[in-house]
């Protein structure tokens, strides 16, 4: 998904009563191609449960939809596992950051704001 309409989604969803509780990882590619990560994180999330997943030139970013920060061990886990295989011991392994909405709005916030390059 384009990060314009990501960062319109988030906005939208923060302000619904019943939506605004999810969480986004911030994922720092490392060593691997930022589209590999990309195709990986769509893989992995449940699009049908409303998660979704954007890149920027260096990073992706996913929102768990209805996600909580404790809720998320057994997956991130998996997708730490799953990133590393890919890494395949090329240095730089991509790094996974768990931020929680609404009790970390403003790093959201300035998440979405800092990237650049979006890709469409």
């Amino acid at each position: 998904m384009p990060r314009d309409r990501f960062k319109q989604e988030i906005s939208r969803r923060a302000a619904d009563p019943v939506l605004k509780f999810f969480c986004v990882l911030d994922v720092a590619s490392g060593s691997l191609a930022t589209a590999d990560v990309e195709r990986l994180l769509v893989e992995q999330v449940r699009a049908d449960e409303g998660d979704l997943v954007s890149a920027d030139t260096d990073r992706c970013a996913v929102l768990l939809q209805g996600a909580r920060e404790g809720q998320l061990a057994p997956f991130l886990a998996r997708l730490r596992g799953r990133l590393r295989e890919r890494a395949n011991g090329q240095g730089g392994e991509p790094s996974v950051a768990v931020l929680s909405h609404p009790a970390d709005a403003d790093r959201i916030r300035a998440l979405l704001e800092s990237s650049s390059g979006a890709k469409v």
